[in-house]
């Protein structure tokens, strides 16, 4: 949970920490002893010499051709490669009095170990020289402009890197060297921290306790500045509008300022990094007269732009973390009521009224914030998956509020019974805040109601509005709930079963047996009305035209043949052309527009059926079995192939014995024998007409659109 609205901290710790690991590079560096056979090797190059901003610069002749003793010069670069096995070199250029290069140019190893290098027997004949460190892959080329007339040691940094050109120009308009180096380094320093610091110059500045200031300033320009770049902003005037890479280097400062109070905040490289960024972001001075303040970014060209930092008058702009941004002058808002914050996406806030302010939200399934007043409560949603309860409870967490889905239904139903009166008497009770969630209780502790609770609770309910006597046997409508109806019998009142109501009639003690409805027979067991498959009202007959002799069965209003017509006529075929067994078992395929579509091909007193008959069909069906699974209740028990083990095949519950009898396409082609049946309908348009489709594992029994010169078997019905 922490880490959730955490992390935009730790973005900053992840810099925080890189800062501090690149520190580690920054060695600590004194002045050495050399040893006295280390000499210089001085080359006279003809060749152009690179130089910051030229790659060839003519040699120029020297004021003085006098060969003067500046041999010895010693220093430290501020950051080496230290794998041993690469060398680094760094490069002395002479320069003559107008600080031009003469051409004549030293290098010299780098101690990888140490950054400690030393040049001996010079013999240069001008005391001004530029050295340059070239780095590698990963550390940019270091400058340093010096002065032999005045040191003749240096330390090669940032600090140079940056001001060196600044020097130069200076030093070429007059001022003496010393001068120029401490003025440049003032206009850098005002130019950022909008105040300068006297401090050692640049090329004495070590990694020491006695100057910590000039440490901090050395190692913020090292870590987040391009000195190079900074370098040309800088020579002319000694200053740098803002642009881009200023911006760029000040928002840097920011993964600095969120940690004021951790044990390895280093506070005065906080309160510098806070100038740094209150100064070019806009925000101004940071001192005792503002303290607590709070102010937001004006640099549009920052990362951070509108962002609002806080003043704290000891370490400056500091970081108020992402809640006080996001929700920076948000007005209140309702209880639970929810925004994504202004900066830090996908951070969530919601309004907590019994705390009266914003605070973190994460987004949930229940579509409510979690908030003080919901503390403990338990909501329902719909599962996600077959683990998931499908609850949600409001807790209290390290001090964060939010759901968690490990709630269960007994929580949910703790929590909704919270108010209710749990009795012994099984009263089935309706869960305040959740109508839908009946409740009943049983040794002393709520539980879902369960149907048989519900039943039994409702019947009492019904026993006392709706008196059931002795002599009394009835169907009736009940009178709690005028959608229920009971069977009342000598005194027991019961609920009916769905074939009471569609017959009427209830089933108990007193109507044991078979009973005759419509053309159906059902018998009652004394508990419940069963469909009698085993005494069916049944009957035959005859087609005179042929003598062929067929079973009928009464379902419902309607008397069917329990058999496919076998009649011959001239566009009718057995399957597979004159096999004759399949056409005694399964019937004849008839083609549609030669026999159903010119006259009633059926014998007398029964017709081809129509949609509405087979739509009939189906109703009583799902009144009497409720359920409509039409191929298993009507199909045959045989005559339907069984490809798959797990096919259980038909039961045919009310004999009306449907075989797969296949069907014969327009082009002569026979298919679907044991998969599928096509009966004939009276239906019709000028190209097509509908046979009702039955088909193997398919529960469905509906209307399809086939041409009129395909072919349907034909199921008689009674007139």
């Amino acid at each position: 949970m922490n880490s959730f609205f955490r992390n935009n901290s730790c973005i900053r710790s992840f810099w925080g920490v890189s800062a501090l690991l690149l520190c580690g590079f920054v060695s600590s560096f004194c002045l050495m002893g050399c040893s006295e056979d280390n000499s210089s090797v001085g080359t006279d190059v003809s060749e152009k010499t690179e130089t910051p901003e030229q790659s060839e610069t003519p040699e120029q002749p020297l004021d003085s051709v006098k060969l003067l003793e500046y041999d010895r010069l010693a220093g430290f670069v501020e950051r080496v490669n230290k794998n041993a096995e690469q060398v680094r070199v760094i490069t002395l250029s002479e320069l003559d009095s107008g600080l031009v290069f003469t051409g004549r140019e030293f290098t010299e190893k780098v101690d990888s170990g140490t950054g400690f290098f030393e040049f001996k027997n010079l013999k240069l004949q001008s005391p001004y020289v530029l050295l340059n460190h070239n780095g590698n892959s990963l550390i940019s080329p270091m400058w340093s402009f010096v002065d032999l007339q005045k040191k003749d040691s240096v330390y090669v940094n940032s600090m140079t890197t940056t001001e060196f050109r600044r020097v130069m120009n200076l030093v070429k308009n007059g001022l003496p060297t010393d001068s120029a180096e401490k003025q440049a380094q003032h206009e850098i320093m005002k130019d950022l921290f909008q105040k300068t610091y006297d401090i050692k110059p640049s090329n004495q500045i070590a990694k020491n306790d006695a100057d910590s200031i000039a440490n901090t300033i050395l190692q913020l320009y090292s870590q987040n500045l391009s000195c190079k770049k900074a370098a040309y902003k800088y020579e002319s005037n000694g200053t740098w509008d803002v642009d881009s890479l200023k911006t760029k280097f000040a928002d840097r400062m920011y993964f600095i300022l969120g940690y004021p109070n951790s044990e390895d905040y280093e506070f005065l490289t906080g309160r510098l990094s806070a100038v740094i960024f209150g100064n070019i972001g806009g925000l101004g001075e940071c001192s005792a007269k503002n303290d607590g303040e709070a102010k937001r970014i004006t640099n549009e060209r920052s990362d951070f732009y509108r962002q609002p930092f806080v003043c704290k008058k000891d370490s400056g702009w500091t970081y108020p973390g992402a809640r006080f941004q996001d929700t920076f002058e948000w007005e209140s808002g309702y209880d639970g009521e929810w925004r994504k914050g202004d900066f830090h996406n996908p951070f969530k806030y919601a309004y907590d009224s019994l705390q009266g302010e914003w605070i973190p939200y994460l987004g949930d399934s229940v579509g409510v914030a979690c908030v003080s007043s919901k503390l403990d409560e338990v909501r329902k949603r719909t599962p996600t998956n077959a683990f998931d309860s499908g609850y949600d409870k409001c807790i209290l967490d390290d001090g964060y509020f939010y759901w968690v889905s490990s709630a269960t239904e007994e929580d949910y139903i703790k929590y909704g019974t919270k108010n209710l009166e749990c009795d012994s008497l099984g009263r089935v009770q309706k869960l305040p805040i959740d109508s839908t969630f009946e409740v009943v209780c049983e040794d002393g502790k709520f539980i879902r109601a369960s149907v048989a609770h519900k039943n039994a609770d409702l019947i009492e309910k019904e026993k006392i509005a709706n008196p059931c006597g002795d002599e009394d046997d009835d169907l009736r409508q009940g009178k709690v709930d005028t959608t229920i109806y009971y069977s009342c019998y000598h005194g027991a009142l019961k609920m009916a079963g769905e074939l009471d109501k569609f017959l009427g009639k209830a089933c108990n003690l007193g109507s044991e047996g078979y009973y005759k409805y419509q053309n159906s027979l059902f018998y009652c067991n004394a508990a419940q009305w069963k469909y009698s498959s085993d005494s069916l009202v049944t009957e035959t007959v005859t087609d005179e035209r042929d003598n062929s002799k067929y079973k009928t069965v009464g379902i419902g209003t309607q008397i069917w043949m329990a058999e496919n017509l076998k009649l011959k006529t001239d566009s009718s075929w057995c399957y597979q052309d004159e096999d004759n067994a399949n056409c005694e078992r399964y019937g004849r395929l008839y083609q549609w527009k030669g026999n159903v579509g010119a006259e009633n091909i059926c014998p007398e007193g029964f017709r081809v059926p129509s949609s509405k008959d087979w739509e009939t069909l189906k109703s009583y069906v799902n009144d009497v079995f409720d359920w409509d699974h039409y191929t298993r209740i009507l199909g045959a028990k045989d005559g339907w192939k069984k490809s798959n083990e797990w096919y259980i095949g038909n039961e045919d519950y009310v004999g009306f014995s449907a075989f797969a009898s296949g069907v014969r396409d327009s082009s002569g082609k026979y298919a679907d024998v044991f998969e599928a049946a096509y009966f004939c309908t009276t239906d019709h348009t000028d190209s097509t007409f509908t046979v009702y489709k039955m088909q193997k594992y398919l529960p469905n029994l509906e209307g399809v659109e086939t041409p009129q010169n395909s072919t349907c078997t034909i199921r008689c019905i009674k007139d």
